[in-house]
């Protein structure tokens, strides 16, 4: 399976490198998962502390699905592109300031929200407006600071890189996997798919930052890249094996086969987060999602499809901090987190109570505990 696993490197991306040195590669972790030790429900508090922060609903601030989450040292920024269209701009402690940016085709106006990312340093926030290909630039008080106009399609998805330089996850119709652009939209290089050029399918996410590495994971593809900005392209780093539930992605020759395979419950990555113990995991077998944690000191690996803090569930991943994943959680289990004898309970559902989008969820901070206080069973 770890030659597979290597080849499926090799065939998906046009990395500059061959089989022999990625099996020499120590940077290359290679982790199975057995899913023959599914656990019903993973207590993440024995591992991480958590903060809950419900988010304040006023006319304003109507969310009605948590896309991404990205926490500043004073703010909160929550990206809703499939039903508000807006993204959301909250304090620490849950309260609205503002929405940043509006729908519309002006200069300063998006005609298509797909993503956002912050770069604190310059207190800057850059958000994608697919359809006319431009990145627009505000600052921390909503102000717009100006636009750049891409050279090619802006992609679903897309991280701000060094010297301000980006990478877009590409969703052109190409095999145009990912793109790297300097700061004034011009294509530095691509990475392709030569081989499958059928294979357009999207994750959830496919960015993720941990210190000083940023990472990118393809939906239907088990491994975890480094982007390597320098060389403008993608390093292997984690190589996931789910055995008989790995994507045959070698067997794959047309979109029929394809359909095919997505049919079975094979397991896809769709969230990834690392911090300095864990890696977690977001995967789907085409019938749940299931909650993967893989403690790095020893490779042990919990899998549910259900977490819970000290038995309040919370829910999908949104984002990540360099301590733990964000996620979120609905508001209205606010009377069970502040119930005393909660942690008695042995109802693992929120409530009875169903969020709409006059309802806001609230996020889910983890930081981690030390090595002492938490160990894998």
């Amino acid at each position: 399976m770890r030659n597979i696993l290597t080849l499926i490197i090799i065939v998906s991306f046009c990395i500059c490198c061959d089989t022999k040195e990625i099996e020499n590669n120590k940077d290359v972790t290679h982790l199975k998962i057995d899913i023959n030790k599914f656990i019903h429900h993973i207590d993440i508090s024995k591992y991480f502390e958590a903060e809950f922060i419900p988010l304040e609903t006023t006319s304003q601030s109507l969310i009605g699905e948590i896309e991404k989450v990205m926490i500043t040292s004073h703010y909160i920024f929550v990206l809703d592109k499939t039903k508000a269209n807006k993204l959301f701009m909250f304090d620490r402690k849950g309260k609205f300031i503002r929405t940043v940016g509006k729908m519309g085709k002006g200069p300063d106006e998006y005609l298509f929200l797909t993503d956002f990312d912050i770069d604190e340093n310059s207190n800057s926030i850059y958000i994608s407006s697919q359809r006319n290909n431009k990145m627009l630039r505000f600052d921390f008080d909503g102000n717009f600071l100006g636009h750049i106009k891409f050279s090619n399609y802006i992609g679903m998805q897309f991280k701000l890189l060094d010297n301000t330089d980006f990478i877009v996850k590409n969703s052109d119709g190409s095999n145009k996997s990912a793109i790297f652009y300097n700061k004034n939209g011009k294509i530095n290089s691509t990475i392709s798919n030569p081989a499958y050029t059928f294979l357009r399918r999207s994750n959830t996410r496919c960015f993720a930052e941990f210190h000083d590495d940023t990472f990118m994971y393809f939906a239907l593809n088990d491994t975890i890249y480094r982007i390597d900005n320098k060389n403008k392209g993608l390093v292997p780093t984690y190589v996931f094996d789910f055995g008989d539930k790995t994507f045959p992605i070698l067997k794959i020759h047309d979109k029929e086969e394809l359909e095919r395979y997505l049919k079975k419950p094979y397991m896809h990555i769709e969230t990834f987060v690392e911090t300095k113990q864990f890696c977690y995991l977001n995967v789907y077998d085409n019938s749940m999602f299931y909650k993967v944690l893989i403690d790095k000191s020893n490779n042990e690996v919990v899998y549910a499809n259900t977490l819970v803090y000290k038995k309040i569930s919370i829910g999908n991943c949104v984002g990540y901090t360099t301590e733990g994943p964000i996620l979120t959680w609905d508001v209205s289990s606010m009377l069970l987190t502040n119930n005393k004898d909660c942690n008695k309970s042995d109802n693992y559902s929120q409530s009875n109570k169903a969020p709409t989008i006059n309802d806001n969820v609230g996020i889910v901070i983890l930081s981690g505990k030390n090595k002492e206080q938490q160990k894998i069973k």
